[in-house]
């Protein structure tokens, strides 16, 4: 079973999909507790007046 799982990753693409995958959910988390503490996620959903 696992290497039915483990099997997938023998294709290029499919590591370099793992690869980014894991750096752009790094970087959105560590850009989502920067954007909490400034306090600035709330400025996106006012709207002009």
């Amino acid at each position: 079973m696992s290497d039915s799982l483990l099997d997938i990753f023998r294709f290029g693409f499919m590591q370099r999909a793992l690869i980014a995958g894991l750096v752009i959910a790094t970087v959105c988390g560590i850009l989502g507790v920067f954007v909490v503490l400034r306090r600035t996620a709330p400025l996106g959903t006012r709207s002009p007046t």
